[in-house]
């Protein structure tokens, strides 16, 4: 999801991705659980990751990873409004950081490879697009 804090910088989750074999910077997100909307494991792995939540959910719509080999889609949200609500809600095995950077800053990571997973960048510039566009309503 692209959630941005109410000073414009956007939230972002740190963690190990085995098979880059290195540490990504990418947006909060997850799995949707068996019974849950897109927009619940949202409001969900948002909590989990990162201990806030939201008051605005906007649908920006879905996206496919490669959908001439997989059934897989992204479901993108831009959330506004974050109120921190307790600590991170991590599953035994994860060890997620979380920090809020610029939009330039993540700009400046996507050059350096540092912000490199594709599908988030694409959700990045989606989320940003969606800015501009309720900004000119």
């Amino acid at each position: 999801m692209f959630a941005q804090a109410d000073d414009g910088r956007i939230l972002t989750v740190k963690q190990f991705r085995y098979g880059a074999k290195k540490v990504c910077i990418e947006l909060p997100g997850g799995v949707i659980d068996e019974g849950e909307t897109a927009l619940l494991a949202a409001q969900r792995e948002l909590l989990e990751e990162t201990g806030y939540t939201t008051t605005h959910w906007q649908s920006l719509g879905t996206m496919y990873a490669n959908p001439a080999r997989q059934t897989n889609s992204i479901h993108l949200f831009l959330a506004t409004g974050l109120n921190l609500m307790g600590k991170q809600q991590l599953d035994v095995s994860e060890e997620i950081e979380f920090d809020f950077l610029a939009i330039p800053e993540i700009q400046q990571k996507i050059e350096k490879n540092e912000f490199s997973q594709a599908l988030h960048i694409a959700s990045f510039y989606r989320g940003l697009h969606a800015l501009t566009l309720n900004t000119n309503k």
